[in-house]
């Protein structure tokens, strides 16, 4: 038993690494690649480590991509030179200096990974601030360490984290990755390990591997054939299971509407839902709109809205008329005052519009980031 386990440990890390060289890049709106490299030359001090070696596993439901980002003002698609897991591995090994001669080793699972300019701006955000933006570039990172001793595995840390840059200007995905895997091996070296690995809950390779293997297994990612329907919640769709069968879809000026039958089998639209599969296709709802998702490998991708623009025009008809008003009748309480910016509400007119982004489907929320 020990033998086949070590075995298929092994196994696994030669052929994840062989996969990252060979994955043909997912690419459909055919934005520019943006491919980064990580620098460990530039860690001023080594972290140490209690461990003989560290091995790196790429768990996420898509190991091609790695986010997007700004390139020349336009999306990019971000990519690592040979690899998420290879980039992370060599980088932790070079940061790091491991003091154990013995066979306890570390691994270093990637569960999440994805760089966004759609991350909410939750603690800085301000309304009243114009120079303030509600939505950053930044990170979102998750990884589980285990130590690796007698052929068990011991879970010793979670690191889990959202990092923000503090300008939609910058463009320092390889710092920002860097500074994300510095800081959890810091914490990691700030651990009682011995005692963790002595209380710890031992498991084997297979067990711990048997979550992305569940996450693989979703009924929509292993059917062969999706049913028609709406998706009134994000568990119907994972399931491949729609509540409601019937529908029709209306196009209207501001977006599509579905409509369907209520109990007196009246025609009435519907709009608190998750999203619709038309057979052969899947849509989920964004800002009261419905924006198709794209699978790739076991993740799906979309473009579509985090927010709204709103763009102020002022009628330069009413402006002149509301100037004359004001020449002919100067108690006219509407007065305009100087600048676009400051006329009164009846003078403007505010257009909506969908500022469409990237994003990728979140399997564990069914939410959009």
């Amino acid at each position: 038993m020990k033998l086949v386990t070590l075995t298929i440990f092994f196994l696994a890390i030669t052929l994840f690494a062989f996969s990252q060289k060979k994955k043909q890049l997912f690419n459909p709106g055919k934005f520019d690649i943006k491919e980064i490299e990580l620098n460990p030359g530039k860690s001023k001090e080594y972290i140490s480590l209690p461990f003989k070696n560290i091995y790196v596993f790429d768990r996420r439901n898509d190991t091609s991509i790695a986010g997007f980002a700004n390139l020349n003002s336009k999306p990019a698609i971000i990519t690592f030179k040979n690899g998420a897991r290879n980039a992370i591995e060599f980088y932790a090994k070079e940061i790091t200096h491991l003091t154990d001669t013995s066979q306890i080793e570390l691994i270093l699972i990637i569960r999440k990974l994805w760089f966004s300019n759609a991350i909410e701006n939750d603690i800085l955000y301000e309304p009243s601030k114009k120079n303030e933006k509600k939505y950053l570039p930044g990170i979102y990172a998750r990884f589980e360490f285990y130590v690796k001793h007698d052929y068990q595995f011991t879970a010793v840390l979670r690191y889990d984290t959202i990092a923000k840059m503090k300008s939609l200007n910058e463009s320092h995905e390889s710092e920002m990755i860097e500074s994300v895997i510095k800081e959890s091996l810091e914490k990691l070296s700030l651990l009682n390990l011995a005692q963790r690995m002595n209380s710890g809950l031992k498991r084997t390779w297979n067990e711990i591997d048997s979550f992305s293997q569940q996450q693989q297994l979703l009924p929509i990612l292993v059917s062969d054939e999706y049913n028609k329907g709406i998706y009134l919640t994000f568990q119907e769709f994972k399931t491949n299971k729609p509540s409601i069968k019937e529908y029709e879809i209306q196009k209207r000026e501001l977006g599509n509407i579905l409509i369907v039958k209520n109990d007196k089998n009246e025609e009435v639209p519907i709009r608190k839902i998750w999203g619709f599969c038309d057979g052969t296709n899947f849509f989920i709802q964004s800002k009261n709109n419905y924006f198709q998702l794209v699978r790739n490998e076991n993740a799906f991708f979309t473009i579509a809205p985090r927010d709204y623009s709103v763009k102020i025009e002022i009628d330069e008809g009413k402006l002149m008329a509301a100037t004359a008003l004001v020449i002919l009748f100067p108690t006219y309480p509407f007065s305009p005052p100087s600048g676009p910016s400051l006329q009164p509400w009846f003078l403007r007119e505010n257009k909506f519009a969908l500022k469409l982004k990237p994003l990728q489907l979140d399997l564990d929320t069914g939410k959009l980031y």
